[in-house]
């Protein structure tokens, strides 16, 4: 996905990135180089912040992935990823959901578990 120039965090785009309904287990994020802190990237369900968890954090970064494992968030399919571009210059991530469509639901707290790894030139 790509974001515009000179896009403000008081106006982020939301980027509608639907699937088939099921459960996401796993999300890798990558943020290539070139952002250098001016980009902002969370993850959203109908509009709602869902990743990061703490309200109005962003995933901000330069030549970084972050894996994320996921439990127990809804499974409707309806993801989406909010962005922001402070740069002068265009700029995209790489996103790419892990769906179990075939998962029995067990309710309980969402939990993600983050780590991040610099990306290989």
């Amino acid at each position: 996905m790509t974001c515009p120039a000179g896009t403000a965090v008081a106006s982020p785009v939301i980027v509608d990135t639907f699937f088939r309904v099921g459960f996401v287990q796993h999300i890798t994020l990558v943020i290539p180089p070139g952002h250098r802190g001016l980009t902002g990237l969370r993850f959203t369900i109908a509009g709602g912040q869902t990743i990061p968890g703490t309200f109005g954090s962003w995933f901000i970064g330069n030549n970084q992935t972050y894996e994320m494992d996921v439990v127990d968030f809804p499974n409707s399919g309806a993801w989406e990823c909010t962005v922001y571009n402070l740069d002068v210059f265009d700029h995209s991530w790489q996103v790419t959901y892990y769906v179990n469509d075939d998962a029995i639901y067990e309710s309980g707290t969402p939990t993600v578990t983050l780590t991040s790894a610099p990306l290989l030139t």
